[in-house]
């Protein structure tokens, strides 16, 4: 007896037959491993087929096939025709969506050109509104580093300073300027009845340049300085803009 797969002779007891072919082979050559060929029953060896008539029969085996009918047909319409509708409502909500967004995008290019020209307004108001402060205090000026002292009167103080540079000029108002510094006596706000009056008075304080031991001998020594009084803004600018012109080398502004 041949083995189908080799042709060597198969010694009595490591046969197996194909049930289709009706060949012989090893049992090694047909793929089996010795120990599960050993194991196989009788009854199984004569079912078992070589791989060669598996494949045939794959090959060969009838492909099962349902017959078309017409409820079949309606639930693949039904089953398109739902899909087409989701895919429509699908698309009508990005649709709007993408509106959404536009309109969202739109409001906020609204928003920011809104907030930029009510921040131009603002700085213009501003400037306005610091011109008009400034222009209400032309007729004040500052005195810097005069000593304050308990239940002080500030008219008979300034007075003693208008007497002391030879002054006739009438005061309108005086009074002490609020600080944070508290090492410091405050600035004094002297308000005359006009410009020039104000001006002619700073020019004579500024010649003569006035200390303090000259106004009252019982203070200490220290200068005294007169300024035109203005708003923080415009203070804040004329002390850049000092500080500026001295880094530069300027010695007046």
């Amino acid at each position: 007896m041949l083995c189908s797969v080799c042709s060597d002779d198969i010694h009595q007891g490591d046969e197996i037959k194909c049930v289709k072919c009706y060949e012989f082979l090893h049992f090694n050559c047909s793929g089996l491993r010795e120990a599960n060929f050993r194991k196989m029953s009788k009854s199984l060896k004569e079912k078992w087929s070589c791989s060669n008539c598996k494949v045939k029969k794959v090959a060969t085996a009838p492909v099962l096939t349902q017959p078309i009918t017409d409820e079949t047909l309606k639930n693949v319409v039904d089953a398109v025709n739902f899909m087409s509708s989701q895919f429509d409502d699908f698309s009508l909500k990005l649709k709007q969506l993408i509106s959404t967004v536009n309109d969202l995008k739109n409001e906020n290019i609204r928003i920011v050109e809104e907030n930029a020209f009510l921040k131009k307004e603002m700085v213009a108001v501003s400037g306005r509104l610091n011109k008009l402060e400034q222009k209400s205090l032309e007729c004040h000026m500052e005195i810097v580093g005069v000593p304050e002292i308990d239940n002080e009167i500030c008219m008979n103080t300034i007075k003693k300073i208008v007497t002391k540079l030879g002054s006739d000029v009438t005061i309108k108002k005086v009074f002490r300027i609020p600080s944070k510094f508290s090492d410091k006596p405050r600035k004094l706000s002297v308000c005359f009845n006009s410009v020039n009056e104000k001006n002619n008075f700073m020019e004579i304080a500024k010649k003569q340049k006035l200390a303090v031991k000259d106004v009252d001998s019982t203070w200490i020594v220290a200068a005294i300085y007169f300024n035109d009084q203005m708003t923080y803004t415009f203070r804040n600018l004329f002390f850049k803009t000092k500080t500026a012109a001295k880094q530069v080398g300027y010695k007046y502004i």
